[in-house]
């Protein structure tokens, strides 16, 4: 992919607060729909600390998509309750979780994979935010 012009480098530099060569890096290597969905969300979300995808806000998916975000939770939440009953049954409570570490990535991943099922691409916060770490 060609080198990107000086003003998409510096977009997507204010929407992700990468250096120069970061984001110069990152928009000749990573695929066009996602910098164009990462410098949109900066756009749409300025002086957020974290950006969101921003098909969450628009008005034909922002209920679906937070109806989707609840379900999963829910979901992953009843998982974690099985197992921490599980573990209590073989007598370790000192194994038990209710919300463990990384716990966002796995609900991000459940949230990518059904909304690819129904035709949306949805990027989630660790894709929106090249750099940032979440647990």
């Amino acid at each position: 992919m060609p080198a990107p012009k000086a003003d998409v480098v510096k977009r997507f530099r204010k929407a992700t607060r990468m250096g120069w060569m970061a984001s110069k890096h990152f928009l000749m290597t990573e695929s066009p729909e996602l910098c164009e969905r990462i410098l949109e969300a900066g756009e749409k979300q300025p002086g957020a600390d974290t950006l969101h995808d921003p098909i969450e806000d628009h008005p034909d998916y922002k209920e679906m998509i937070e109806a989707l975000r609840e379900t999963i939770e829910k979901e992953v939440r009843e998982e974690f309750a099985l197992e921490n009953e599980e573990r209590r049954a073989a007598g370790q409570d000192t194994h038990l979780r209710d919300w463990p570490l990384g716990t966002c990535h796995l609900m991000w991943r459940h949230m990518k994979d059904r909304l690819a099922a129904k035709g949306i691409t949805w990027y989630s916060p660790t894709e929106l935010n090249p750099g940032a770490i979440f647990d």
